[in-house]
């Protein structure tokens, strides 16, 4: 028999799921860019002394995403189905309740392309899950049935390729009139709107002070995540954060500035790993009915306490769990 997962969330002794020879994990393929499937083996393994009879045995593969809000006097909450899918894998060829002792049975459910990766974040309750079930419908008295049930995690990833058509980001206010009234203008390149492990985000921009004596603050470069869980009511629970973030002071600047008093640099974001344990981890784009998570380069020019109201720019870019094939 191959490994035994042990994320159970209802267990028993008597039966139990396996992966399948040669797997670490019930998916199989790569979902979003291959044909994808959840395979395994359900394994009986009653004692002799200690049999089951059983009519029918079914596996069942349940996903769905969760959102919740606490509000001080109550709890929103919200499910949305995303794939419930069930097979039976044994049946009593004659009708009756047949013994068993031991049995394995293999099973495997084909997932549509649409669905989402397995997500959940850190302390809050809100999340997309997938779970298998075993049922076994048994004999419990001369005239009576009953079930015997066992539920596992059952964690899915998504998968994209790199793009093969790149949608480049571009945008100046150099020769902007209100720049040069303002006096300093400023420029943003990125070669692309979409970034995973493979692709780190890097950003080119550049400031040209229209006016020499023109002091500034800092300038903010970074990447802000928003995270929406969407309960019954339509009641949302909202936060945002940067996630990559970096800070150039004024004073770096002023000793970097050419003959034209342009400053030019380059930023780069490597994205890290996804960390389910904490909320502000680096994470994939969502965009399910429940729960949705987007990400915005933002880029900000500071002035001091009367040097007027800050510059703000920002652009929608997207974060996948991409794989070189």
């Amino acid at each position: 028999m191959s490994g035994i997962p042990t994320k159970y969330k209802k267990y028993s002794s008597k039966f139990s799921f396996c992966y399948i020879p040669g797997h670490s994990q019930f998916q199989v393929g790569y979902l979003g860019i291959t044909e994808s499937s959840v395979s395994g083996i359900l394994d009986l393994h009653f004692p002799s002394d200690d049999p089951v009879y059983a009519k029918q045995i079914f596996v069942t593969l349940i996903g769905e995403e969760y959102a919740e809000r606490e509000s001080v006097d109550s709890t929103y909450r919200a499910r949305s189905n995303l794939i419930s899918q069930g097979i039976c894998v044994w049946r009593s060829p004659d009708d009756t309740y047949q013994q068993i002792n031991e049995l394995q049975l293999p099973f495997q459910f084909e997932l549509p392309n649409y669905l989402p990766s397995s997500v959940k974040f850190a302390e809050e309750n809100s999340k997309i899950s997938y779970n298998l079930e075993a049922i076994i419908k048994q004999k419990s008295g001369i005239f009576r049935s009953s079930s015997k049930s066992i539920k596992i995690r059952c964690p899915i990833t998504r998968y994209s390729l790199p793009p093969t058509i790149l949608t480049p980001i571009q945008f100046s206010t150099y020769d902007d009139p209100s720049a040069v009234s303002r006096g300093i203008g400023f420029s943003v390149s990125i070669e692309h709107n979409v970034f995973s492990q493979l692709i780190p985000i890097s950003i080119d921009f550049g400031l040209l002070f229209h006016k020499p004596d023109l002091k500034i603050k800092k300038v903010i470069l970074g990447v802000k995540q928003y995270i929406k869980f969407i309960t019954s009511e339509n009641r949302e629970k909202f936060s945002k954060d940067y996630v990559l973030k970096y800070d150039i002071k004024y004073d770096k600047i002023k000793n970097r500035l050419d003959h034209n008093n342009e400053y030019k640099s380059n930023v780069k974001f490597e994205i890290p790993p996804r960390n389910d344990t904490e909320l502000n981890s680096v994470r994939h784009s969502i965009d399910q009915r429940l729960i949705k998570v987007f990400h915005r380069i933002k880029f900000k020019v500071k002035f001091g306490i009367f040097g007027g109201y800050n510059i703000n720019w920002e652009k929608d870019i997207k974060i996948e769990n991409m794989i070189a094939m």
